[in-house]
């Protein structure tokens, strides 16, 4: 079942949207939220994290006045598994507005799509990023324990460390 939320814009909402769109510019803004809403329930989200993430944002003076609300559709029971996460793990009371619900959600997506490389030569230089990684707490390690059963034990905890990571994301 679709729930209609009805929401006043603001330029923290209208900065998030704006900067998602230039990633996704086929998608509007109903479809934004809906990847955003399933992003969040599929991935463990640690909400307290976005929380301090949603940026400090002002509108220029120059910059044309957005719409005074809109409108988006969501699905009921998803965005209610939503609002309930968000509610448990920033210990609140009762639930929260919807524009401070769809901030966290477009600020989490935002990191999420700002981390997924773009291109083969994107995704390459990050995997040779982690292999330096390694490769320097490694030289640490290996400065405390220079035993060579040690550090293949560490080398293999630093790769199920990255992998966890990695499936985090």
């Amino acid at each position: 079942m679709k729930k209609t939320l009805s929401i006043r814009t603001n330029p923290k909402l209208m900065y998030l949207y704006s900067e998602i769109e230039k990633i996704q510019p086929s998608k509007n803004r109903t479809e934004i939220l809906a990847d955003a809403i399933s992003h969040a329930l599929n991935k463990q989200i640690f909400w307290e994290k976005h929380l301090i993430n949603i940026p400090n944002y002002k509108a220029a003076e120059d910059e044309p006045a957005p719409p005074a609300f809109f409108q988006l559709r969501v699905e009921t029971e998803e965005y209610s598994l939503i609002c309930e996460q968000i509610k448990t793990q920033l210990h609140m009371e009762r639930n929260s507005p919807a524009p401070f619900v769809i901030k966290l959600l477009l600020t989490a997506y935002l990191l999420h799509l700002k981390s997924l490389p773009t291109t083969e030569e994107q995704a390459e230089e990050e995997k040779k990023r982690k292999q330096e990684e390694i490769k320097e707490q490694l030289a640490y390690f290996k400065r405390f324990f220079p035993e060579d059963q040690n550090l293949l034990i560490y080398e293999k905890l630093l790769n199920i460390e990255n992998e966890i990571k990695e499936l985090k994301k």
